[in-house]
């Protein structure tokens, strides 16, 4: 059946049950040493089935799904499937401890594996496939997470857009909306990595009197960036460059750097700028 876990308050006092043979921790170090060999940088997976039925187990019979397994689940999406285990706890901890729910965006395949166990079920094969792939260059899955809200103060919203850029959040803006009954409000949005969606979702909740979220995947292409500095009048200012396939496409002077340096001379921002962009297209050939 796999391993359960006993909640302790020291690791030392953590004990396992129905580890007889040593396929649990095989499945736990192998799975550890496999993405550390194979440099995976995210995991995404389905929703996992969650079988029914009963089980017999050290401790005598128990339910299916076992405690420990919707235990490590919880939170997490899944579904309903056939009779029997379809998944096990060792299953469930792994699930739980490394990847991100949820279907990846636009990706290249290009390694599939399986693994096929041992009992046959009716209704499904029992088999587990794994896709080794890449986002092409550029190519970024992200969550987008937004509420409409009609009863936050001005000062509410601008610190729920500060407090979701402080969690983590790639982009996050509010928009002037009129909803239902004529009400004026705010779309309030953040972009942030499959690995925040959750942490932005409790920062919107906290944050704000709304009763509810929505968010879904979103592809970006973000284009190649780097940095030149170009000396001015008043010091150095660092340019960011951004390109597509090799090709320059615009750039822009450090806004922050440049106040600073605006504020020490005592001139205006937007000269400081301005001279930047202008000794860095002076260097272009």
């Amino acid at each position: 059946m796999g391993s359960e876990i006993c909640k302790r308050d020291r690791p030392e006092e953590v004990h396992f049950h129905e580890v007889g043979a040593v396929d649990s921790i095989v499945d736990v170090v192998g799975v550890a040493v496999a993405l550390d060999w194979l440099g995976i940088d995210e995991i995404r997976a389905s929703p996992p089935p969650l079988g029914s039925g009963m089980v017999q187990t050290q401790h005598g019979p128990m339910p299916v799904p076992a405690p420990a397994t919707l235990e490590l689940l919880a939170g997490r999406e899944v579904r309903p499937s056939g009779p029997g285990e379809r998944t096990t706890p060792t299953g469930a901890a792994i699930l739980a401890a490394t990847s991100v729910p949820g279907l990846p965006g636009s990706f290249v395949p290009r390694r599939i594996g399986y693994g096929i166990g041992h009992r046959d079920f009716d209704d499904a094969p029992n088999v587990l496939r794994a896709c080794l792939g890449f986002r092409e260059r550029g190519g970024e899955a992200l969550y987008l997470v937004e509420t409409q809200i009609d009863d936050a103060a001005p000062q509410v919203v601008a610190h729920a857009i500060e407090a979701c850029l402080q969690a983590g959040a790639l982009d996050a803006w509010a928009a002037p909306i009129v909803m239902k009954k004529g009400r004026p409000g705010h779309l309030l949005a953040a972009l942030a990595p499959a690995s925040l969606r959750d942490r932005m979702i409790e920062t919107i909740v906290r944050e704000t009197p709304t009763l509810g979220v929505r968010y879904h995947a979103v592809d970006r292409l973000a284009l190649e960036r780097r940095f030149e500095e170009v000396e001015t009048a008043f010091g150095t200012v660092p340019v960011k460059v951004a390109s597509l396939g090799g090709e320059v496409l615009g750039a822009a002077p450090e806004w922050e750097v440049c106040r600073a340096l605006a504020a020490a001379s005592g001139v205006p921002a937007r000269k400081v700028r301005e001279e930047a962009l202008a000794r860095w297209y002076s260097r272009r050939p």
